[in-house]
């Protein structure tokens, strides 16, 4: 039933990596706005159910906005079951249009309960973006559904594969029941190959088992990231696994989005530098999310920050074979195209030092 639609998609679109095979047929992009299409291709074709978690879907008054909203709606009409989850903050353009008690298509979630400081839950987000669709398709990566992102570059991968759709459903209508329904008594999902991070408690088997997995690493680790802001335990892995002769890459854009990303992504740049890890730069926002270390490969929301790694609401899928070698792939063109970036070019004044000092713990 995907066939017509994607094949449609991929005339109309530079796709990056195909693999069709008869286990796992995939399909990665790596700009914005192909991502978008694939995903509204298959709202469009859907039959049965669509089931969509994202942290950034903007207004009704933007032209993504208004694909997503009507895709949705007329999948609804058709008779598709429709579930979302939309972050209240990040996409606090739609949250405002259509208030905490959203509309027929979105339901939101607003903030933790649970933390005492209200305040400090403005940056304790539902940062995943995972759609599945009729219950045999998985799209997941980085890709946010703003205006100003469309010409980004990210990755967004389409997997089909019955398996890994059903686990990812599971993961979201978890978060649908305790974000949005706010049953705390709803048991977390059993492992599987999505290794997620919840509020229930900082850190979480994804930031352990990255830890873990660069801790044993031989050869090579690779972080792509749009932000860099790092756990202590993570710095300290990558430090660990660079003196041991394995050859640490840290990709990350030349310009951020955001100043003070930029700001915070230098300065640690810098830190790696000195410690004679490589860090590659790319001349467009690249907004990706990807780790390597040796053969395991993953990649979902995760950025290399803090507030990823040890409190958002976040997924990681850990990439089987198939899918792995597509990832691989993606990012042999990232670092093919960046250029290294050296030490004279990261130094910052006292003044944004303190900047830096300050904003590490919400970027």
């Amino acid at each position: 039933m995907y066939i017509s639609k994607i094949s449609k998609i991929v005339q109309n679109c530079q796709i990056r990596y195909t693999v069709d095979t008869y286990e796992t047929p995939i399909t990665t992009v790596t700009a914005v706005q192909e991502a978008w299409e694939l995903m509204l291709a298959d709202m469009e074709a859907a039959t049965s159910e669509i089931v969509f978690e994202q942290f950034i879907v903007d207004g009704p008054n933007t032209e993504i906005g208004q694909r997503i909203e009507s895709a949705l709606l007329a999948a609804k009409e058709r008779g598709v079951r429709v579930t979302t989850v939309i972050d209240a903050v990040g996409s606090a353009r739609l949250f405002n249009a259509h208030g905490v008690q959203g509309h027929d298509m979105f339901s939101f979630y607003v903030a933790p309960k649970r933390w005492p400081l209200r305040g400090l839950t403005r940056f304790l987000r539902d940062h995943r973006k995972v759609l599945v669709i009729d219950g045999s398709v998985v799209h997941m990566g980085g890709v946010v559904c703003m205006e100003r992102a469309k010409l980004w570059n990210d990755l967004w991968v389409r997997i089909e594969d019955a398996s890994l759709a059903a686990e990812a459903r599971r993961e979201v209508l978890w978060n649908y029941k305790t974000l949005v329904e706010g049953d705390d008594a709803v048991p977390e999902p059993p492992a599987s190959a999505f290794l997620s991070h919840r509020h229930r408690r900082p850190g979480g088997p994804y930031y352990t088992e990255l830890k873990r997995r660069i801790a044993a690493a031989q050869e090579r680790v690779v972080l792509v990231s749009p932000y860099l802001a790092p756990p202590h335990g993570l710095s300290r892995a990558l430090y660990a696994a660079s003196k041991r002769g394995v050859q640490v890459t840290i990709v990350i854009p030349e310009h951020s989005d955001w100043q003070v990303a930029q700001l915070t992504s230098r300065y640690y740049a810098n830190k790696f530098l000195r410690e004679g890890i490589r860090v590659l730069v790319g001349s467009t926002m690249n907004h990706a999310k990807i780790h390597l270390a040796d053969d395991w490969v993953a990649f979902g929301s995760f950025n290399s920050d803090r507030l990823s790694l040890k409190w958002n609401y976040e997924m990681n899928l850990v990439a089987p074979p198939e899918v792995a070698k597509a990832i691989e792939h993606e990012v042999e063109q990232m670092q093919g195209k960046a250029r290294v970036l050296q030490s004279q070019e990261v130094t910052l004044a006292w003044w944004q030092k303190l900047v830096v000092r300050a904003a590490k713990w919400v970027v």
